[in-house]
């Protein structure tokens, strides 16, 4: 009975203490913002790991290995990278994600009235390489087997140039507020997913390193923007490259492989998955960098 009583107590203190603290917090918080103006700024790490909590969802694949691999799939507020050789499965990769994403698209009847309503998730395909093909598309969305995953939530943009593509990054905001009142839309309707096929293509034609450092810092600011206002999956494809470093050893064949576009981009992502094959046609993923993410290889199909 004794040990009960102080275990009482002491749980009590600790109440106490907890309320007392969260009470101090609130005050250090509103006079912070009373004196800098800055409302919003301050935040704790609890605060942080609830949001994440509450508006990190998860975009699966088709692959229940990658879905382990990434922790559940693809998430909201997040920029992924994809990188490969070609023909490693990059664009298949992408055409894929936009088919899972409406995996979980429904429709039902509200208040009884003799219309429906689709609860719809939505996804935008960039395509700087002229590489979507719509009827690849089409069968990957059959593999749903969900009669609501459409072509037609899948929107396409093709952006021949470096100026069209800086100018689709700054109007997508605006096509994000305009999408749930555009005809035969309703307001359930979210896109989740931009895919972008490729990222370092828009950027090849530069030979000044400083304009094209500037114009990619544009692009990063807009992606950036997009994931963490409108909390949806962006996920980019590039190329890779690849170099040998210096060694005094001539017998020193080691290969570096990096994607393209350099530290500026490589810093601005939040995960950077690399797609490889083998001499024998194996394919694998890896997750190559990630701030919640181990580092691990599997085997992938697309």
């Amino acid at each position: 009975e004794l040990r009960a009583l102080q275990n009482s107590v002491r749980s009590t203190i600790n109440k106490l203490s907890i309320v007392s603290f969260n009470g101090e917090k609130n005050e250090i918080s509103a006079y912070y913002i009373e004196k800098t103006k800055h409302e919003g700024n301050l935040f704790d790490a609890l605060q942080q790991l609830k949001a994440v909590q509450c508006y990190w969802r998860d975009i699966p694949s088709f692959s229940s290995s990658i879905n382990t691999a990434l922790h559940g799939g693809l998430k909201e507020g997040t920029i992924t990278e994809l990188s490969g050789r070609g023909s490693t499965g990059k664009t298949q990769f992408g055409m894929m994600m936009c088919a899972t994403v409406q995996l979980q698209n429904t429709a039902y009847v509200q208040n009884q009235a003799m219309w429906g309503m689709q609860i719809l998730s939505l996804d935008s395909f960039i395509d700087t390489e002229n590489t979507f093909s719509a009827l690849r598309q089409d069968e990957l969305l059959k593999r749903t087997k969900n009669q609501y995953a459409s072509l037609g939530n899948v929107f396409v943009w093709k952006v021949p140039s470096l100026e069209l593509f800086l100018q689709l990054l700054d109007s997508l905001p605006l096509f994000l507020s305009f999408i749930p009142t555009f005809p035969y839309k309703l307001p359930e309707c979210k896109i989740r997913l931009i895919v972008i096929d490729s990222i370092a293509y828009p950027f090849r034609q530069f030979t000044d390193m400083i304009e094209r450092s500037v114009k990619l810092s544009a692009a990063i600011r807009a992606l950036t923007s997009l994931a963490s206002h409108h909390m949806l999956s962006i996920l980019v494809t590039n190329h890779i490259t690849s170099f040998t470093p210096d060694s005094e050893s001539p017998l020193n064949t080691t290969q570096i492989i990096q994607p393209l576009l350099g530290p500026v981009w490589w810093h601005a992502v939040t995960n950077q998955l690399l797609l490889t094959m083998s001499m024998d046609g194996r394919r694998e993923l890896r997750v190559q960098k990630s701030s919640y993410l181990p580092s691990t290889q599997i085997p992938f199909r697309s």
